[in-house]
């Protein structure tokens, strides 16, 4: 089973935004609909970042002196919440 991120999700439910529910949201109630589709790419950001610091963990010594990075930094950046940038 393919694992799908939000990239996947928005691209694949992009078609799906064009269709007569969203239309309809989006003609009544333009700030709702706006609402949702900013709370979902928040989600996805925040995905991004986990996922981003979960790789930037599991990079060797090497990978991360050629990126001018030590182990301490890659802990605290590892160790930020998934909300915090």
């Amino acid at each position: 089973m393919k694992q799908m991120n939000c990239a996947d999700t928005m691209l694949a439910s992009m078609p799906n935004l064009e269709n007569a529910g969203w239309r309809l949201l989006r003609r009544f109630y333009p700030a709702l609909a706006d609402a949702a589709i900013s709370q979902f790419a928040a989600m996805c950001e925040w995905q991004r970042r986990t996922d981003m610091r979960y790789r930037l963990q599991r990079l060797d010594d090497r990978m991360l002196d050629d990126m001018g990075l030590t182990r301490e930094q890659v802990a605290f950046e590892a160790g930020k919440p998934f909300w915090k940038a």
